[in-house]
């Protein structure tokens, strides 16, 4: 089902990049410009994690120089990226476009497909044995273009689902009507991600997908930018004899009242009120 959203454009800087809302996710549209890799941030500040557009090899080709693959009507192209990491959570999913009509809708997908490795052509896997980590209703159109563009995927709360140490994750766009008009930027003249591959299906509920459809040579990897969360600063854990030193030194109350009156009430400090007091003398 296609989504109602609303489009605007802002300026940051020299910056100019436009902004669609969907149901579940936001989409944020920049040009590439002169870049040779994903930005470092997000527009929702996560931070880049993994980039499968940055060659293995200095002879292969970069956002700059990448081959161009276009989505058919009611197929769905995409690539398997391995997570390897702590578990993090997914704040956006970048992909190059090279192009696109603005009348296609397309349903974003991702899938756990565990802890194997798809590398190369005779790895394949079943779209149908794995669910949708992702809405179902998670779909989007693209904004008519003929330049390349950075399309970031950002992600409600519902979606920021947590990668996991070791699991690779199969990312893609199913064309949901007859139109064709999107085209995507992948590698050229070998992989990009030698611990992943690009794929394409017939939908979710197929029983094969084939991986590495795009050469009859090797592996092709589709760009992908995958962002994620930073994860918070520890917090310290503060004993009942630690509430009581502070206590003291602050001439709160004396150190055994404060660990009976403040030791229920109080269980930890933020590491930045930690540091604070350390610096100011107190403890």
């Amino acid at each position: 089902m296609k989504e109602n959203y609303k489009k605007w454009l802002v300026v940051a800087g020299s910056l100019i990049f436009s902004s669609q809302l969907f149901a579940g996710i936001a989409l944020s549209i920049s040009p590439t410009g002169a870049s040779i890799q994903f930005p470092s941030k997000d527009h929702g500040g996560g931070m880049l994690s993994l980039d499968t557009s940055q060659p293995s090899g200095a002879d292969l080709l970069t956002i700059l120089g990448g081959v161009t693959q276009e989505i058919p009507a009611r197929t769905a192209i995409g690539e398997v990226f391995k997570w390897n990491g702590d578990s993090a959570t997914l704040s956006s999913i970048d992909f190059v476009a090279a192009g696109s009509g603005g009348k296609g809708v397309y349903q974003v997908f991702l899938l756990d497909l565990g802890s194997d490795t798809f590398s190369n052509a005779s790895h394949f896997f079943d779209p149908a044995n794995h669910d949708n980590l992702f809405n179902a209703g998670d779909t989007l159109t693209i904004t008519n273009s003929e330049e390349k563009e950075f399309i970031e995927v950002g992600f409600s709360v519902t979606d920021r689902i947590t990668l996991q140490d070791g699991d690779s994750y199969a990312f893609g766009l199913l064309s949901t009507n007859s139109v064709s008009d999107l085209t995507l930027v992948r590698s050229g003249g070998g992989p990009s991600d030698p611990l992943g591959a690009g794929f394409t299906t017939d939908g979710l509920d197929s029983t094969s997908a084939n991986v590495s459809p795009f050469s009859s040579s090797g592996v092709r990897n589709i760009f992908l930018g995958v962002y994620t969360i930073p994860p918070p600063p520890p917090a310290v854990s503060m004993t009942a004899t630690h509430l009581a030193t502070i206590g003291t030194h602050l001439g709160i109350l004396p150190g055994p009242l404060v660990g009976r009156a403040y030791s229920r009430a109080v269980h930890s400090l933020p590491a930045t009120q930690w540091g604070e007091s350390q610096k100011e003398g107190i403890l």
